[in-house]
């Protein structure tokens, strides 16, 4: 449950927060904002089903390898998404975090399945299904503030969150 909601608060946090950080760095009016966020998110989701679809079919590894594998990808995302000054840095940062979210979500999901027996399938599916959206709850309100105090600061609290997210995820045993 730490793992599922840190994972997706950290993803909320930017997408709530990205069209700001886009406008304050780089100067943009509304309409400029929107296209050139639009086009992140695009190129975000694309890279999260480009990794869904064609690479981990062939990566045959177990769910919590996806984790940490990941939890490095989205770490970088969100130092460049702190320190970054321009389009492309920025739009980079959000492929990079499409390609760690479509590892992680995948590796969570799966990873909470197999943690339990299969008398509590159903039980970890609904705990495991509640995490995304207690994320979205707290990420956005928690981004929008620290976004308020600097503009950086909701992505190293992302980066720190996901730093220790990922220590936490090596203390499960992966079982196949």
């Amino acid at each position: 449950v730490v793992a599922g909601v840190l994972l997706f608060m950290g993803f909320a946090i930017v997408q709530q927060t990205i069209a700001f950080r886009f406008q304050d760095m780089l100067g943009l009016d509304g309409i400029q904002t929107a296209k050139i966020v639009g086009v992140s998110l695009m190129f975000s989701a694309a890279a999260a089903l480009f990794v869904q679809l064609l690479v981990i079919p062939r990566l045959s590894v177990r769910p919590f390898v996806l984790l940490r594998i990941s939890m490095p990808m989205m770490m970088i995302s969100f130092a460049m998404m702190g320190l970054g000054e321009t389009q492309w840095v920025l739009i980079l940062a959000m492929c990079i975090l499409g390609l760690g979210m479509g590892l992680a979500g995948p590796g969570f999901m799966a990873g909470a399945s197999v943690a339990v027996s299969s008398e509590e399938q159903g039980a970890v599916a609904g705990v495991a299904g509640s995490c995304p959206p207690l994320g979205f709850v707290v990420g956005p309100l928690l981004g929008t503030y620290l976004y308020s105090i600097d503009g950086a600061l909701p992505y190293w609290f992302a980066f720190a969150s996901y730093f220790l997210l990922f220590f936490f995820t090596l203390k499960f045993k992966d079982r196949k």
